[in-house]
């Protein structure tokens, strides 16, 4: 099943080669909007359709910053916006990254959507922090 995705994929990207221009540049634009988010710092390439935020002051206690960027989430979806905490199997990971809000960038977002994004992540921010 997952194979027959992956080739219906490679099959849309090899007939519309600009989708990934508009995706790597789409990247670009959420990465340099990013980071100006305050409280939170980003983290990956530029060119990289998933993003992770981790918070700007790290907290020692990995659950209390988990919290925290689940009440940023929440803030975020009650105002149109939605994302996630990254989630690991702490138990079973070698390195266990730091906690995070995981973001994702796609090919139909526009200038509109990245900013969006931006100000409920920072108003979110404001209000939780």
């Amino acid at each position: 099943m997952l194979t027959a995705a992956a080739i219906v994929a490679l099959d849309i990207i090899e007939e519309n080669p600009e989708l990934v221009q508009s995706l790597q540049n789409n990247c670009r634009l959420m990465h340099e909007k990013l980071l100006n988010v305050t409280h939170l710092r980003i983290g990956g390439d530029d060119v990289s359709p998933v993003k992770h935020l981790y918070l700007s002051d790290p907290c020692e206690i990995r659950e209390l910053a988990t919290k925290k960027l689940e009440e940023i989430t929440d803030c975020a979806m009650q105002n149109g916006v939605a994302l996630v905490v990254a989630r690991y199997l702490e138990e079973q990971e070698a390195y266990l990254p730091p906690p995070s809000i995981r973001l994702t960038v796609n090919v139909l977002m526009n200038e509109e959507d990245i900013i969006k994004v931006v100000n409920v992540l920072n108003k979110a921010c404001e209000d939780v922090l």
